[in-house]
């Protein structure tokens, strides 16, 4: 019997909006705009079809006048007290926790202690959300992915000032995952794209033997020497 598997491609790295817009390039769903609705989050969101260096794909935009900062309590007890489907909320759950792990390490605080910033804004939690209420919908039997192109030098605008280019965060949640680098001077991987990626990837550099169906691409926001985009590939093995 055949089973559906994803394969991923990361060589422009990963961010949660270029991950939304794969999906739902290959799903064409609403569930994005389901998962706000859901949890009750004031937010204005756009998936549009859209080209970088002339590839077609689908861009997410989410636009909202909320900047509440939350606790991770704060966002699982959002996510908890939805009707999602209880994988989606374990899932999504899982993914706020490592990150707040992994930046408690970094600042030496416990994860219930941080107060997020540009992760706990509501396109973050979208971004999170909705990529797992999308694989719900596809269901895939395994995931795999490409290595992920990490890009490094420069630095990075946050919340806390500016950061080294990879974010400490980031490599922290991509430790044990397969990186190289081309690309300079620019942020290609996000810690919520990191955070994600560790989550629902099975195997990483392996594009498995596969009876191609469909593909779906996500456009980032970024204006890199190369396309922007996240591929994901759907094939039964």
């Amino acid at each position: 019997m055949s089973e559906k598997v994803l394969y991923f491609d990361f060589s422009a790295g990963v961010a949660g909006d270029m991950l939304l817009g794969a999906l739902s390039d290959l799903v064409e769903s609403r569930e994005i705009i389901k998962v706000a609705e859901e949890l009750d989050l004031d937010a204005n969101i756009s998936i549009a079809d859209s080209k970088d260096h002339g590839i077609r794909g689908k861009s997410v935009s989410i636009e909202s006048n909320d900047k509440t900062e939350r606790t991770l309590s704060d966002i699982k007890d959002m996510i908890k007290n939805s009707s999602l489907d209880p994988k989606i909320i374990s899932n999504s759950t899982e993914v706020f926790q490592e990150i707040a792990k992994a930046e408690g390490e970094i600042h030496g605080k416990e994860p219930n202690e941080i107060h997020f910033h540009e992760v706990g804004a509501i396109d973050s939690i979208i971004d999170v959300v909705g990529t797992f209420s999308l694989l719900n919908k596809v269901n895939p039997s395994k995931i795999y992915a490409s290595k992920i192109n990490l890009g490094r030098g420069g630095t990075i605008k946050c919340a806390h000032g500016k950061l080294p280019n990879p974010a400490p965060a980031t490599t922290k949640l991509l430790k044990g995952i397969p990186v190289h680098s081309t690309i300079e001077g620019h942020e290609t991987v996000t810690p919520t794209g990191s955070a994600l990626v560790k989550q629902v990837v099975n195997e990483f550099d392996k594009l498995p033997q596969m009876n191609l169906k469909k593909t779906g691409r996500g456009i980032g926001k970024k204006k890199l020497p190369v396309p922007d985009i996240v591929t994901v590939l759907l094939g039964e093995t």
